[in-house]
């Protein structure tokens, strides 16, 4: 017996998208554009639409599908092994952009940080319509 429409299904953990990235997709297309494998939605999948406003802390921004969760090869930083290189989180990334832009304030960067992340947070809170976090 699944959760119905109106069900309320508590904390979960995954990804987030707009309902509109997703809604006419078939199921291969879906899993390119969401980064999974071939046929790792062949058995069927689920999707839970934002139903409830959520707080800054209820989320962590990892960025775009396209960075992989949050994780971005960055070439300029090399590992022991030719060729291999870290990957670092996005926010990362952004911090170090913020704190060569600002001084390394690290005051003026929280505070840019904050107001990007209220930016985030008015993204996330899109109830319904095309824009539906799903």
């Amino acid at each position: 017996m699944g959760n119905k429409p109106w069900q309320k299904v508590g904390r979960m953990g995954g990804y987030v998208t707009q309902w509109s990235a997703l809604k006419y997709l078939s199921i291969t297309k879906l899993e390119a554009a969401l980064g999974f494998n071939p046929g790792a939605l062949k058995y069927g999948y689920a999707v839970y639409g934002l139903a409830d406003k959520v707080g800054i802390d209820d989320f962590e921004w990892r960025d775009r599908t396209r960075y992989s969760g949050g994780w971005h090869a960055d070439p300029t930083i090399e590992f022991g092994t030719a060729g291999l290189v870290w990957s670092v989180q996005r926010i990362d990334e952004l911090r170090a952009a913020l704190g060569k832009k600002l001084n390394y304030s690290e005051s003026a960067v929280d505070e840019e940080l904050k107001k990007i992340k209220m930016r985030w947070l008015t993204e996330m809170n899109t109830c319904f319509g095309d824009k539906q976090i799903v």
